[in-house]
């Protein structure tokens, strides 16, 4: 059905072309042609990744909508975590989730990039606090968590000592996909509450 309501639409631009006003018609084409764009065409683009992560990013992608997460039991920080290296985002967190032992299924935060006034989901992150007894940094997908790292205040106490691991499964990121910040992610302008940290995203904290 897509592909016939495309050809309308491109048929109508060719008929609008006959319009005197020549910007009046390329203003009505770039609207009929825009309706019929498909699903996702504005999202960002999408980093390649192993199946077991491209099965994961499947199974998260309801969270594209902050409703859902909400209802699921992640809750916003309120803050977005700009560094000078790039940004991290609005953090969702779900202190349900919290344990030793990371579940790859479930990570503990959802971050969102603003974008004209609506969040858009980037990147997941694993959160394991030193409280919860664990004795070394954790692993997933072949990677070691950072940490361990002091809690990056205002957005938590920061006496909660914890290692963490960023995915970034939603948004492409030129730093690597589990780098911390991401440098074509930017807050300042774009949301009300802004935390500028001074050192870079991938520094050691302690």
């Amino acid at each position: 059905m897509k592909p016939v309501l495309t050809a309308i639409a491109r048929a109508s631009c060719r008929t609008l072309s006959l319009v005197e006003s020549r910007w009046l018609a390329a203003a009505l084409c770039a609207v009929i042609l825009a309706s019929v764009a498909p699903a996702g065409a504005h999202e960002a683009k999408l980093p390649e990744v192993s199946a077991e992560l491209e099965a994961l990013r499947a199974k998260l992608a309801k969270y594209k909508d902050p409703m859902v997460a909400i209802r699921d039991g992640y809750f916003s920080t309120l803050t977005c975590v700009q560094y000078p290296d790039g940004a991290m985002g609005v953090h969702f967190f779900n202190t349900s989730l919290i344990g030793p032992t990371p579940d790859p299924d479930k990570p503990q935060v959802l971050m969102y990039e603003p974008v004209g006034g609506k969040l858009r989901l980037i990147a997941i992150e694993w959160l394991v606090p030193l409280a919860t007894g664990i004795e070394e940094a954790p692993r997933l997908f072949e990677q070691t968590f950072h940490g361990p790292m002091p809690g990056h205040y205002p957005v938590m106490p920061k006496g909660l000592r914890h290692y963490d691991m960023h995915v970034w499964l939603f948004k492409e990121n030129p730093n690597g996909l589990f780098y911390g910040a991401n440098p074509t992610v930017n807050c300042v302008g774009k949301w009300p509450y802004v935390v500028e940290e001074a050192h870079r995203s991938d520094a050691p904290m302690e």
